[in-house]
């Protein structure tokens, strides 16, 4: 069911603020956001209290921001989102720490956020039951284990801080009108910029018989900030960049034991790292549900199952031994498979005109050219990267 309150139209969203702007007396929302202090301004009775969400509370509690300004909230949430490099999941994040921190409970929180959202310019809906107000908002790709609202012929994800919320029952939608309020919220990740302490991870594995070690240092707060994103498209994580540190350890470790040996053995070298440095575990084992992980994830993590040695293993060979590398999504199963420069035999697909050798970073102990006996004959889709 969905009731169409009386129309309220919010002004177009304020710019960006680039540079540093002199921090405005008043209150200030202190809080850590990552292992970085954030501190942002707000004017004396910015907030709200909404009460049971409906129509009329909704319109009330706008009413109430609109006449306050979030001017000095909303440059500092924009300046701090510029300074993390954060995508657009991780500025609702930061905008729902803020608003958790001048909030009494989830729903005046939600309020909060959703005007903040709107008035940065993302396409987001309100819409609450007897005792809940939500936050939805269009996405620029699939999301997945999140439910949604189909308007307009869009779909409108639930936005909860854990990165996923699969049951929101019946709920109402507020409707109203938001001038330049467009925008999809863009999951892809960009190089987040998180304070710290570093933690480490020695992995050890063996090639043709012979032991190797690799020490790889990685940011625990990118780690914590991955575990709150949600589920999307397998391409948005094998396009994700890698954190400075993690690349620099990670590659520099790797690279010495890959120089000068031909195309198929350095593959086979990474294959081995990537198949044996990890325990293996489904996601349902580790995390109670389906969870893709970034490569400083893998990382951490004492576990990891077959996308997350794909998205790993595929970084490895586009960054040392500069190879095309294209994703085989098997029912159930994701591979890789490698563009060499010379002819290497075993099995194959073809993409784009090149012939990729499939290369199996959870197959333990296989080499390119052999896929699982089980997907041998199976249908796959090739995932461009």
């Amino acid at each position: 069911p969905k009731v169409t309150p009386p129309k309220v139209v919010l002004p177009a969203p304020l710019p960006p603020t680039p540079k540093p702007a002199p921090v405005p007396s008043g209150p200030h929302a202190d809080f850590d956001f990552y292992g970085t202090k954030v501190s942002v301004p707000y004017v004396q009775g910015f907030g709200v209290s909404l009460g049971k969400p409906g129509k009329e509370s909704i319109t009330a509690a706008l009413q109430h921001l609109e006449a306050q300004s979030g001017k000095p909230s909303l440059d500092a949430l924009q300046r701090y989102r510029q300074e993390l490099g954060l995508n657009d999941w991780g500025y609702y994040l930061l905008a729902h720490a803020f608003a958790k921190k001048i909030s009494t409970n989830d729903n005046d929180a939600n309020m909060l956020i959703w005007y903040v959202l709107v008035k940065s310019g993302f396409d987001t809906k309100a819409a609450f039951n007897q005792n809940e107000l939500l936050v939805f908002g269009t996405a620029a790709t699939t999301l997945f284990q999140t439910a949604f609202l189909n308007e307009n012929g869009k779909r409108y994800y639930v936005m909860d801080p854990k990165g996923y919320r699969k049951s929101i029952g019946a709920v109402y939608t507020f409707k109203g009108s938001y001038p330049e309020s467009e925008k999809p919220m863009n999951y892809a990740m960009g190089d987040v910029q998180f304070g710290g302490p570093l933690k480490d991870r020695t992995l050890k594995f063996k090639y043709e018989g012979k032991p190797y070690q690799v020490q790889v240092a990685y940011h625990p707060e990118k780690v914590a900030y991955y575990a709150q994103a949600p589920q999307t498209a397998f391409d948005i994580y094998f396009h994700a960049p890698v954190d400075s540190v993690t690349a620099k350890s990670l590659l520099d470790a790797l690279r010495p034991h890959v120089k000068g040996r031909q195309e198929l053995d350095a593959v086979n070298f990474l294959l081995r790292f990537v198949q044996t440095s990890f325990a293996y575990a489904v996601d349902e084992k580790q995390f109670n549900r389906e969870k893709p992980l970034y490569p400083e994830e893998t990382i951490h993590y004492p576990y990891s199952d077959c996308e997350d040695r794909s998205i790993l293993f595929a970084y490895l060979v586009k960054n040392l031994l500069g190879l095309p590398v294209v994703a085989i999504h098997y029912p159930g199963h994701l591979a890789t498979a490698v563009r060499f420069g010379a002819q290497v035999s075993g099995d194959t697909v073809n993409y784009q005109g090149g012939r990729y050798v499939i290369a199996d970073p959870t197959y333990v102990g296989a080499n390119a050219g052999m896929s699982m006996p089980q997907f041998k004959k199976s249908g796959f889709k090739v995932i461009g990267l």
